[in-house]
């Protein structure tokens, strides 16, 4: 074109074409133009081309989380770019299977269809989360009931709420105390814990709380298991006769055996008897016996009170016998008077016989009743009790005494 003409001072304008359509696939098509006509031109044509280049289709997938020990969810995404007529399908790959641990993992989306390589594509990561599984833990012991001293197996099994086996430790409790001076480690989802020191004469609450790991949240009994624990106890027992006979003023000695029937006692045993004789005083060797004192023999000795001598008034003879020793007396005297005559030693014979006879008659008359008991008491027996006392604990063992 001159003088300042251009393609729109045609007085007829090209039409142009190609062999190209919104269908073809990427490549270069040719192109014509005819029909251009004007009085001042010679119009003369040069046929072109059309380059069909890639659209652009982006390919996009969506987070998602999962539990540890799960399947993996369905995934998701987004198409965008595709040409009027396409259609595409989209999928997707991970490297999280059902046993993968607590983490994050790639979701990577794809797409499947026609002429998809007339698209350039953009993909875009999606992000899966693994979180951790719940788990469940329960408690048994292998014995409800036990004695002071005698341990009881605590046993713990932690079970995931999905798949796989938790790890980890075990803390072992009692009525909110700790049992166990280091944590206890799952084998196998069990940790077991023997405990030895529960505290007698109580009934005991133990729980368990498990610490968790990477794959498994922590977790805890719901309800305590109760254990039993006897009270301390002992036994006594008289240790030799628990019969002894004593005469007022003398003491007497009986031994008790005391025995802690767990190994100690619950406190200090301590002594004391009941039933003793009127002023009888007691006393025990040893005086007590620590908690931690172990088996002991105790000697109980009883102090008796002495008792005061009283001769009896003499009693009048029976009837029928009051003049007997009167002429029992004088018998000897006419018989020994007619011996008077016969010889110098009959008399002195005589006289021998007459103190003889007098002094039996002032000792009849003055101890007359003493066949009764000592100095005239009559004997009885005393049923002694011996008492021991630990804590709230009491046994006592039974003497007795016969006092003259």
């Amino acid at each position: 074109f001159v003088n300042g003409d251009s393609a729109a001072s045609l007085t007829a304008q090209p039409a142009c074409s190609t062999t190209a359509t919104s269908k073809s696939a990427v490549g270069s098509y040719p192109s014509t133009c005819a029909g251009a006509a004007d009085a001042n031109y010679t119009i003369s044509y040069t046929p072109g081309s059309v380059t069909v280049g890639k659209a652009a289709l982006t390919i996009t997938a969506n987070n998602a989380t999962k539990v540890y020990g799960t399947a993996n969810p369905t995934f998701t995404g987004t198409v965008s770019g595709q040409q009027a007529g396409d259609t595409f399908t989209e999928g997707f790959s991970t490297t999280a299977a059902l046993s993968s641990p607590v983490g994050t993992y790639s979701i990577i989306p794809s797409v499947s269809g026609a002429d998809l390589a007339d698209y350039t594509q953009t993909v875009t990561n999606g992000t899966l989360t693994v979180t951790q599984a719940a788990s469940t833990i329960a408690l048994k012991v292998n014995s409800g009931s036990i004695t002071p001293g005698e341990s009881v197996m605590l046993t713990a099994t932690v079970i995931s709420t999905t798949t796989g086996t938790p790890t980890g430790t075990v803390n072992f409790y009692d009525n909110g105390t700790l049992l166990n001076a280091a944590p206890v480690a799952l084998t196998a989802g069990v940790a077991s814990y023997a405990a030895t020191a529960l505290a007698p004469g109580l009934t005991h609450t133990l729980t368990a709380v498990y610490s968790g790991d990477a794959n498994f949240t922590a977790s805890s009994t719901t309800a305590g298991v109760p254990v039993i624990v006897a009270p301390l106890d002992f036994t006594m027992t008289i240790n030799g006769p628990s019969f002894a006979t004593v005469i007022p003023g003398s003491a007497i000695t009986y031994q008790v055996w005391v025995s802690p029937d767990y190994g100690a006692y619950s406190g200090t045993v301590n002594f004391a008897v009941s039933g003793l004789p009127p002023g009888a005083t007691v006393s025990f060797s040893p005086a007590s016996i620590p908690a931690n004192g172990g088996p002991q023999i105790i000697t109980v000795t009883i102090q008796t009170a002495p008792a005061t001598a009283a001769l009896q008034r003499p009693q009048p003879p029976p009837t029928g016998r009051r003049d007997a020793a009167p002429l029992a007396l004088a018998a000897l005297m006419l018989f020994g008077l007619g011996g008077l005559r016969k010889s110098r030693r009959a008399l002195q014979r005589f006289f021998c016989l007459m103190v003889l006879l007098t002094a039996g008659a002032m000792a009849t008359l003055s101890l007359t009743g003493c066949a009764g008991g000592f100095f005239n008491q009559a004997p009885k027996n005393y049923t002694v009790t011996i008492t021991a006392t630990s804590g709230n604990l009491e046994h006592s063992a039974l003497v007795t005494l016969n006092l003259q």
